[in-house]
């Protein structure tokens, strides 16, 4: 008997057409919504921290300024998808303001003004005497061949077993 196959090789096909089919109006829908809000999620950004836009603006220009095609291309980008990289430029602001207010307050155990935080210092160093372990010396053979040579007869390829 012919080992045959249970699945059906068009079932698979018609499957992945519909997931495309599925992402394609997904992300149209999405490029849509984000076309609306775009000016304003702009705005927005330019409220919140300006310097969002302007470092965006040096990237690009830094981009001209190296590799000018690069520059001509990121320029394009930015025109063509104008909602995405306001979404991405106001992403970037509101994780700014996050990390920004992580570090000035929260319910954490930093102190302010001229208070000190207690502490104890630890040694850290530990010696074989305080520690009660045994010490053996080890018996090691000794290396009689030089492994810095350079020769074709390397000791040093001899220990991997490339012998030539």
């Amino acid at each position: 008997m012919a080992n045959r196959s249970t699945s059906n090789p068009i079932i698979g096909v018609i499957g992945l057409v519909l997931f495309l089919i599925v992402a394609y109006f997904l992300i149209k829908s999405i490029a849509w919504i984000l076309g609306l809000i775009a000016p304003a999620l702009l705005l927005i950004t330019l409220f919140m921290d300006k310097s969002v836009i302007i470092n965006y603006g040096k990237w690009i220009m830094n981009l001209f300024k190296t590799k000018w095609y690069y520059g001509l291309g990121a320029a394009a980008m930015t025109f063509f998808g104008f909602p995405f990289v306001s979404a991405f430029l106001f992403g970037k602001a509101m994780f700014k303001k996050k990390v920004a207010g992580m570090g000035m307050g929260g319910d954490d155990m930093r102190t302010s003004g001229d208070t000190f935080t207690e502490y104890e210092e630890i040694e850290t160093e530990i010696s074989y005497e305080e520690v009660d372990l045994p010490v053996q010396d080890l018996d090691l053979p000794e290396i009689e061949e030089n492994l810095n040579t350079l020769d074709e007869d390397n000791a040093y390829d001899n220990l991997f077993g490339n012998d030539k």
